[in-house]
């Protein structure tokens, strides 16, 4: 979803449409997300019987910090991955996400979005103590 509207409309272009054209923002991801859904279901279609979990990407953060407020990450992307997710939830398959940068304040969110798996970029969230103690 931002991958998507930052290549289409570049970064700072995408983020200011988010300042000044809300409406537009909100219209231009709701038809990524039909557009996606549309090629889901048929991927859970030909092969749903046979896989147990599912990897989707979109590399959300930056460095050292999210590229948009949380409050706004949750207002246009959180609904988003939402609808993603959960028909895979809802088919009994885990949902696994790679997600490069800093993301740590919305590790909660996506997982009330319906991920399972995080896959994140562990030095970039400043969760090098976690991953320490996961050796």
């Amino acid at each position: 979803m931002l991958e998507c509207g930052q290549f289409l409309y570049r970064n700072d272009g995408f983020l200011m449409r988010m300042a000044a054209e809300p409406g537009r923002v909100h219209a231009f991801l709701d038809r990524l997300v039909e557009l996606h859904l549309t090629n889901l279901e048929r991927f859970l279609g030909l092969v749903g019987g046979s896989i147990d979990i599912i990897l989707f990407g979109d590399d959300l953060g930056m460095q050292t910090s999210l590229p948009i407020h949380p409050l706004k990450w949750r207002k246009y992307l959180k609904p988003c991955y939402m609808q993603l997710y959960q028909p895979f939830r809802q088919a009994g398959h885990y949902v696994y996400m790679h997600s490069d940068g800093h993301i740590a304040e919305i590790i909660g969110d996506l997982v009330d979005c319906g991920v399972n798996v995080i896959n994140p970029q562990v030095r970039a969230n400043g969760l090098e103590a976690l991953a320490a103690a996961c050796k």
